[in-house]
């Protein structure tokens, strides 16, 4: 786990839009797709297809985005790969607690590591790494962080970029 620097507003509710990335790390993981299916009972995400070195994305983040804009990060707890008669399905499975939002439906995907972003004062702040795949030296390191939400009543914030490997 990489820990970076926030910047908080000027704002009055000293919300959190800037996260200044100290360290961008190394060899972490990322991807994207389309989803298939989403399961809300159980807090599971399927896309179609087989996924290789599933243990890889465990403790990532994964980020969804639908056609009206709105996005949500999630952390992964477990992958799981599925075969049913020549079909492969894999299957993420999000953290307790972390639901995805009930109308986001079948939308676009981006595994990457998982910014968790914990303060004493401030609530609700959100956001999702994005890694260079460049065939460089950059390949694997985060290239930059969006913000999705930025909360409200920060005075301080620890942000932790977590990965299984990274």
């Amino acid at each position: 786990n990489d820990v970076i620097q926030a910047g908080l507003s000027a704002v009055s509710n000293n919300s959190l839009n800037v996260i200044r990335l100290e360290n961008s790390g190394s060899s972490y993981p990322s991807f994207n797709g389309s989803i298939d299916s989403v399961n809300y009972t159980t807090n599971e995400v399927t896309m179609l297809g087989e996924l290789a070195n599933p243990e890889y994305y465990v403790g990532c983040g994964l980020t969804v985005a639908n056609t009206s804009g709105h996005i949500e990060s999630k952390k992964i707890s477990t992958v799981t790969v599925n075969n049913n008669g020549g079909i492969y399905t894999t299957v993420f499975k999000l953290v307790s607690g972390q639901n995805l939002h009930s109308g986001i439906g079948q939308v676009s995907f981006l595994v990457s590591p998982y910014v968790n972003i914990t303060s004493d004062s401030g609530t609700l702040a959100s956001a999702y790494c994005e890694v260079s795949k460049a065939s460089t030296e950059l390949l694997g390191k985060i290239s930059r962080i969006n913000v999705i939400k930025f909360g409200g009543g920060y005075k301080d914030a620890t942000i932790t970029i977590e990965s299984g490997i990274g």
